[in-house]
């Protein structure tokens, strides 16, 4: 059968192959990219761009499995798991550290102490929390329902 000569090949051609079926992936990635957003027309509909797209990812995933064949892979899917959420929880981090901003809260109770102070975070509401949070570890007597909040400038 002509499938089992793909299994015989060997490994560099078949990373020479997977080099190149990766490229074709990302290529089109990228014209998918340029389907959805139009900003630099391609002739391609956004389904058409789509199928490409998971074509693709056939050919990368058929090269993977032909490279690790005979490879425990339960080890390797383990290892790929592993890999997967770790980079995961890194992209997170980076968008979230994107996202933060400098907030200047107001923060205290009516008639009483207010403080000001100079937080970082995603938005005014999660500024105006942490900042209840830090006044009310200040002032443990103080319920934190009593404690108000404002954002500077907004």
């Amino acid at each position: 059968m002509a499938t089992n000569l793909i299994y015989n090949l060997p490994k560099a051609e078949i990373l020479a192959q997977l080099a190149e079926e990766t490229s074709e992936l990302a290529q089109a990635a990228l014209k998918l990219r340029r389907a959805i957003d139009k900003e630099n027309p391609t002739p391609k509909s956004q389904a058409e761009a789509t199928d490409d797209l998971i074509e693709e990812i056939a050919d990368v995933q058929l090269c993977l499995e032909v490279l690790f064949y005979g490879s425990n892979l339960g080890d390797l899917d383990d290892k790929i798991t592993l890999a997967k959420a770790t980079k995961k929880e890194r992209w997170g981090k980076r968008l979230e550290a994107a996202k933060m901003k400098s907030y200047v809260v107001s923060v205290g109770v009516e008639g009483d102490i207010f403080e000001t102070v100079l937080l970082t975070a995603i938005s005014p509401e999660s500024a105006k929390s942490m900042a209840k949070k830090l006044y009310s570890n200040k002032y443990p007597s103080i319920p934190e329902n009593q404690i108000l909040t404002d954002i500077e400038g907004f």
